[in-house]
């Protein structure tokens, strides 16, 4: 057996094998055996007593099985590429009889000994145990475990066949501590306790998962770059509706011990929610997660997080209304920034005790200290930081630094992108010559800007940076 064509082409591995097969005043007998990998092998048998060829169906009895001994179970890697290193002992029993017409089937179907890898999730589970056997009423009984990490989960449920495409399928999943992600950015456990009731196409899933301990460190890709807004991504054929109905709540709480480091925040998570999704709409939640003994980082600042809050009132999970505030205490000033709104369009606001000027809080919060006697490279911290954390007023507050600086323009310039903002500072070294100099608010990029005034229509521009070049201008006004 092959499938796919030049060198995408995979072959079953397979042994030898054989068929007998006689048919007489008896009927049909045959035997067949088939050789797999090493001493696999799987056996079947079929029996049609006093079978004739042209016989109604629903008088021609049938008797038969399938039996096999399978330790070889790498084949299951070239169906399913998410896992490797497939180990264990597969044990077949299915057995027939009944009539060609309404044949009846009796399963029994054993892994055991199993093990396997999931390179994606970093994790490898082991004692792997399933089940499937036939039960009254033409149903099929599930029952199966792993273990992964220090956990392990349950699993049963049922199968009810009419037809082949009239089926349901009832399950109950239970777990404690079973490891999920084991990652440099995430070690994961949790303690599931899920039901999924599936009548196609709809499918139900209910429950709650509890994480009791996690480390979450993800990486950042803030410096990443992305696709040009221009680009049109084309595909062979256009999106079809998915042919499943999804219908999912679970409750989600998180533990004592869930740690998360990154994007400059640090702390350990708390709180629960609830998880709705339905088909065709975004996911909803419902509940609170707190940051408790958190910090947070921003240039080269720990601010401590004294409150930290995402609220979800039943909206889409991906804009919760937002209550933080974060700290620094310099001698006798407590110097803070408060956030509110909602994650997609956050508010931010400076705060101080005791109160002085937004200048002077945004200072303590950078420096340490008061805005008076800062550095040029300070102040132009304290610009970068007052328009790129979008504080309320932030392009007067970046104004009243640069005039305490001795500039003569402090703004913020744009581009296709918010990535592309940058922050601009000028100055008038003389009445004709005018300097300005811009950073990046996202990168590091920065351009110097000269322009000098030859007579009242006549200037002369430069550039020099990613590119550099000179300008000879002509003004006329009307």
């Amino acid at each position: 057996m092959a499938w796919g064509e030049g060198e995408g082409q995979q072959r079953l591995p397979r042994g030898e094998g054989e068929v007998d097969w006689r048919l007489d005043a008896t009927g049909l007998q045959a035997r067949a055996r088939f050789g797999l990998l090493e001493q696999d092998r799987l056996t079947a048998q079929l029996e049609l007593p006093g079978f004739v060829p042209g016989v109604a169906p629903e008088t021609q009895p049938i008797e038969g099985g399938l039996q096999g001994d399978i330790r070889q179970l790498e084949v299951i890697e070239l169906f399913v590429p998410a896992i490797t290193g497939v180990e264990g002992l597969l044990q077949l029993d299915t057995r027939i009889r009944g009539s060609l017409a309404a044949p009846e089937f009796s399963v029994g179907t054993r892994l055991s000994e199993a093990a396997l890898w999931v390179p994606a999730a970093g994790i490898r589970l082991e004692d792997v145990a399933l089940s499937l056997d036939s039960a009254p009423g033409g149903r099929l009984q599930l029952q199966g475990g792993a273990r992964s990490g220090a956990g392990r989960i349950d699993l049963n449920g049922e199968l009810g066949f009419r037809n082949l495409r009239d089926w349901t399928a009832r399950l109950a999943l239970q777990g404690e501590d079973f490891l999920v992600l084991d990652l440099p950015e995430a070690h994961l456990p949790v303690t599931p306790d899920l039901q999924l009731q599936v009548q196609p196409p709809r499918i139900d899933l209910t429950g709650s998962v509890h994480i009791p301990q996690a480390r979450l460190e993800p990486r950042d890709f803030s410096g990443a770059v992305g696709p040009s807004r221009d680009v049109v991504v084309v595909t062979d054929s256009p999106d079809e509706s998915p042919r499943w109905q999804v219908h999912t709540r679970l409750q989600l709480s998180l533990g004592d011990a869930v740690m998360f480091e990154g994007y400059g925040l640090s702390g350990r998570l708390a709180g629960q929610l609830e998880l709705i999704d339905e088909p065709g709409q975004l996911t909803r939640a419902s509940g609170e997660l707190q940051v408790v003994d958190g910090s947070y980082t921003a240039y080269g600042q720990a601010l401590e997080i004294s409150r930290g809050r995402v609220i979800y009132s039943g909206g889409p999970v991906d804009d919760p209304a937002i209550d933080a505030t974060a700290v620094r205490r310099v001698d006798e000033v407590t110097a803070g920034i408060r956030l509110g709104g909602y994650l997609q369009q956050p508010e931010l606001e400076l705060f101080s005790r005791p109160s002085m000027a937004e200048a002077d809080v945004l200072s303590y919060l950078m420096l340490g200290r008061p805005m008076a006697g800062a550095s040029g490279a300070e102040g132009q911290l304290l610009l970068r930081a007052a328009t790129a954390m979008g504080v309320k007023g932030g392009d007067a507050l970046a104004g009243r630094i640069g005039e305490s600086l001795g500039l003569d323009e402090v703004s913020v310039s744009g581009g296709e992108t918010a990535q592309d903002a940058a922050l601009v500072l000028g100055k008038y070294l003389s009445p004709r010559l005018y300097v300005n100099y811009s950073v990046g608010l996202f990168d590091s990029l920065s351009t110097l800007n000269l322009r000098y005034e030859l007579s009242r229509r006549w200037s002369l521009e430069s550039e020099v940076g990613v590119e550099t070049g000179a300008d000879l201008l002509f003004n006329i006004e009307r």
